[in-house]
């Protein structure tokens, strides 16, 4: 079906959620390329200070065109000039973490969505609770919520009711 149908048929509407932003990252990541790029003007290396320009207008649209949409098939993360899509019907599991590694997440305040056994996406959505809602509606195959008593980072767990081998 179309982006905002479900696999029964049933129109969903598509939600778009932004994401949260941590004030302390954000001064970090912009205040260092800043220095860096005053650094190449002031040496006159216009090299590294185009490349440094570049990668500062990288920065800037990953931080202003971060975000998630899910419809009622899939969930679309746009982080800048990256996208992710990934089936609605693959995630089942969620948990909380504040997992450091890059991610279409401005926040360290994160979501771990996986959705194979090996495969998993960090989210940061700012209306968490609203998320993980909708996600909860729209997601067969959903397991768990990430509540306060999920572990802190996301982790592939034996598989219950499948042999060892």
């Amino acid at each position: 079906g179309s982006a905002g149908q479900a696999a029964g048929g049933v129109f969903m509407e598509s939600l778009k959620f932004t994401t949260k932003r941590d004030l302390w990252l954000s001064y970090l990541v912009f205040g260092l390329a800043a220095f860096v790029l005053y650094n190449c003007v002031a040496a006159e290396n216009w090299v590294a200070t185009g490349i440094v320009g570049a990668l500062t207008g990288l920065l800037i649209w990953i931080w202003a065109a971060t975000y998630y949409i899910v419809t009622g098939a899939e969930l679309r993360i746009r982080c800048g000039p990256f996208r992710q899509t990934v089936p609605l019907g693959a995630i089942f599991q969620v948990r909380r973490t504040r997992n450091f590694f890059t991610a279409a997440a401005l926040s360290t305040d994160r979501l771990a969505l996986r959705y194979s056994q090996t495969d998993y996406t960090l989210v940061s959505p700012r209306d968490k609770e609203g998320f993980i809602r909708v996600l909860r509606e729209r997601c067969p195959a959903f397991q768990n919520l990430a509540g306060g008593d999920a572990p802190a980072a996301p982790r592939i767990q034996g598989r219950k009711g499948r042999k060892s081998r």
